[in-house]
């Protein structure tokens, strides 16, 4: 089985995905629960220094996440490009 992903727009699908199975997703939840007990053990500085490389990462792909952002959800690109702005805003204040 797979999911599909849809422009809104025009119908076209964009990608697909493969779905996983009962002992895939809880593979993939141990995994999240081990990388969250390892970022609880890092400084505030440290954590605040990757929200900080976040935002930058956003900024600088900008255009091109707003332009996912169109074409997998049909959201017009002026709102996608500011949704781009205020995640990186987030984590810089966050930080």
């Amino acid at each position: 089985m797979s999911m599909q992903v849809i422009n809104p727009a025009t119908g076209t699908q964009l990608d697909r995905y493969d779905t996983l199975n009962a002992e895939a997703i809880n593979r993939r939840i141990e995994q999240a629960h081990s990388a969250f007990l390892s970022w609880k053990q890092r400084s505030f500085e440290d954590r605040a220094q990757h929200l900080k490389r976040a935002a930058a990462v956003l900024r600088s792909n900008k255009e091109d996440y707003a332009l996912l952002m169109t074409r997998e959800m049909g959201k017009p690109i002026a709102a996608a490009r500011s949704e781009v702005e205020k995640c990186a805003w987030v984590c810089d204040y966050y930080a």
